[in-house]
Formats: C-alpha cells, structure tokens, sequence
C-alpha cells in the first residue's frame, strides 16, 4: 500500500496547500496530476478510506478547474539539483579544456588529473544523475534515447568540421 505511518510531506497545486502521508505517496500522486492521469486518482481515491481521498478529489477538482501548477516534490528537487550541480561542472571542464587543451592540468596541484579526464569525469556523474531521474520516472528513459538516436541523425548537418 502506497501510504504508511511517517512524517508529512506537500504537494502544492496553484495556491493550494494539502498534507499527505508519506513521501511516496506524494511523488505518486503529483506525478499521477502531472501526467494528467486523473483516472488512477479517482480509482485509488475509491478504494482507500483515509486522507488521501479527500485529498485526491482536491488536486483532481484543482487541475480539471485551473491552470494547473504542480511543484516538484522535495525527492524531485534533489535530483534535479544533482543534474544542474554536475551539469554546471562539465561545463567548467570544458572551458579548461577550451583553454588550456585536452591534456593541460592544474599547475598548482603536482598529482592532478588532465582536462580530459576531468571531462569524462564528470560527464560520468552527468550520466549517473539522468539515471537517477529516469529510475525515479521523472523523465522518461525511452523517450530519452529516442532524442538523443534523433539529435543523432540531424546534427551533422550543422557540423563545420566532422
């Protein structure tokens, strides 16, 4: 069952505020509004007596009434500042690289790692933190590699120099 005993989290849809039990619970839910499965809402609000029925015919009357407006929960925050986080590092390696080539290093530090494994560092952790969304369905993993197969086929045309 999705709820349990624990501490409270929140979902926020436009300028209401409902508390829900459980964590996984709330991911459920929000991404249930978010992917307009108002069907599931309703099926899982008939079965179950708790707050979560009440709540569930809130969020649904909500989004069928406004201009929905669903937050990220705080789990799909996290991932997400993890992906801007190692995003924001790949893109410091590449202006190293731009600067001071594939195989420069840090002067400063005797031991240090060149640009180029600094890069395929942290485009590692790039690849673990898209992994982590997609684990959590955050993205969806297949639609996801058919736009990178996409990009694939139609960057070349814009390339000056492969």
């Amino acid at each position: 069952m999705l709820l349990s005993s624990g501490y409270y989290d929140r979902l926020f849809v436009k300028w209401y505020e409902v508390s829900i039990s459980d964590d996984n619970t709330a991911d459920f839910v929000a991404r249930c509004n978010r992917e307009n499965h108002l069907d599931i809402i309703n099926d899982l609000s008939k079965e179950m007596e708790s707050p979560l029925t009440h709540m569930a015919h809130v969020v649904s009357e909500v989004n069928v009434t406004l201009n929905k407006v669903i937050l990220p929960t705080d789990a799909e925050n996290e991932r997400l500042d993890i992906l801007v986080e190692e995003m924001g590092e790949v893109i410091c390696a590449i202006s190293a690289i731009r600067r001071f080539g594939f195989e420069g290093r840090n002067p400063e530090l005797l031991l240090s790692s060149t640009n180029r494994e600094d890069l395929t560092r942290e485009l590692g952790d790039v690849t673990n933190a898209i992994n982590m969304l997609t684990e959590a369905n955050d993205v969806d993993a297949i639609a996801v590699i058919e736009r990178a197969d996409a990009k694939s086929e139609n960057i070349g045309k814009w390339l000056r120099y492969n």
